[in-house]
């Protein structure tokens, strides 16, 4: 089995590291936007986490939600873990039950 791709800017070089642009933050940085992708991986959040770690993101941690060392949160509903993107956008990846 191939491992999937990870085609997120953040995923491809940590910020300010060998990109071109990599480390600019664009002028509506952390706003809202008025479209959301919804980036469901099937049965393989673990796999995506592990090689999205690899790659240099950082998943983010809330107080509160139960996440295991992964920075997957395991509650209630489906198994979600969130990052931001290079402009500061918190973003998500998310497997159904």
């Amino acid at each position: 089995m191939t491992a999937p791709q990870v085609n997120h800017p953040s995923a491809a070089a940590p910020r300010g590291e060998g990109r071109a642009g990599a480390g600019l933050r664009r002028e509506n940085a952390g706003q809202a936007v008025a479209h959301r992708a919804e980036p469901r991986v099937g049965k393989s959040l673990n796999l995506h986490a592990v090689i999205m770690t690899a790659r240099g993101v950082q998943f983010e941690r809330y107080a509160g939600a139960a996440q295991d060392e992964k920075g997957i949160s395991r509650g209630g509903g489906p198994y979600i873990a969130w990052f931001k993107d290079p402009a500061g956008n918190i973003l998500s990846v998310l497997q159904e039950r």
